[in-house]
């Protein structure tokens, strides 16, 4: 999957896999800045890549040319080499699931999902990063609670504040509101800094209003009726196409597949996770008719308000 567009990009300007060099790769890039409507075309590139060296290795008769992957990211983190073991260990101890016993007193840490843990241990990289750069020894993080102090925690957000330019963004304030559920319920920080933490945590929130201007930026094609129309009616047009094979194959199973996804989509937005692991019979229920139901348990989302059901009723084709 991560080096298809590679691939077809090389197929549609007739460069095939012996011919590839560092050169179609780095072009690839350019041609998707210029004619592709994706998210994030380095990102594509560098998942390419992974998946082109990753085969080299692994797949017999690849050709063994090796790309370079650039590291492009504004304010790269330092390895976890640069800290002491301990800060490590003890993060990973944070991140450690609790007891299922319902007794067990050791801990008040709340739990979390494997991929909140795995961001909250990247976030405590960063933050350690950016302790560095106010002027701090890496040596001297040797545990959480060396980041968590008011003196560390104003300087680290400091960091990320002028990175953001001033300005207040989620982000940062999840970095803050991270610190201040460190000093709760990990290192039992005394009420001084647990109050200072929390106004840093207040100060840094941004304010609610609306889309970010990047969103209305991509949503204003949508001002034009006709591309909204063309929106609308996509899944219905896929689906016809992928119909109108009298053999159809995986490719046409594939797009009908794509279209489903795009109806509900437009009808119940789901986080990407949750729509890739609807199942028939569990979380998409059927009546048969063209009424079905998207029922997900509190386990399986988000938190969200108590006052809002976590089922979706969506019309299925």
């Amino acid at each position: 999957r991560g080096i298809s567009r590679f691939s077809k990009y090389c197929s549609a300007v007739g460069i095939p896999p012996g011919e590839v060099t560092q050169d179609v790769y780095d072009q690839f890039y350019e041609d998707l800045v210029a004619h592709c409507l994706i998210r994030s075309p380095r990102e594509t590139q560098q998942t390419a890549g992974h998946a082109w060296n990753k085969a080299r290795q692994c797949v017999p008769g690849w050709p063994q040319v090796t790309l370079t992957i650039g590291n492009f990211r504004l304010n790269p983190s330092a390895p976890w080499s640069a800290f002491p073991d301990s800060f490590q260990q003890d993060v990973e101890a944070f991140l450690t699931p609790r007891s299922d016993d319902v007794f067990d007193l050791s801990s008040d840490t709340p739990q979390m999902r494997a991929s909140s843990a795995q961001g909250k241990r990247n976030a405590f990289r960063q933050f350690g990063t950016c302790l560095v750069e106010s002027g701090r020894d890496p040596m001297s993080l040797r545990s959480l609670a060396d980041i968590v102090t008011i003196d560390a925690a104003r300087d680290g957000l400091a960091v990320l504040h002028k990175r953001a330019a001033g300005q207040k963004t989620s982000r940062n304030h999840t970095m803050a509101y991270l610190l201040l559920s460190v000093a709760r319920h990990w290192t039992k920080s005394d009420p001084e800094t647990i109050k200072a933490l929390a106004i840093f945590c207040r100060n840094l929130r941004p304010r609610k209003d609306g889309m970010t201007p990047k969103n209305r930026l991509r949503l204003k094609q949508f001002d034009n009726p006709k591309l909204l129309g063309a929106l609308l009616n996509l899944a219905s047009t896929m689906m016809a196409e992928a119909c109108s094979e009298s053999n159809p194959t995986a490719a046409e199973a594939r797009i009908a597949q794509l279209a489903v996804a795009i109806e509900i989509l437009l009808t119940a937005p789901l986080r990407v996770k949750n729509l890739a692991e609807l199942e028939v019979g569990r979380t998409l229920i059927l009546d048969g008719n063209t009424i079905g139901h998207i029922v997900m348990g509190h386990s399986e989302v988000k938190p969200i308000s108590t006052s809002r059901s976590p089922c979706r009723t969506v019309r299925c084709a």
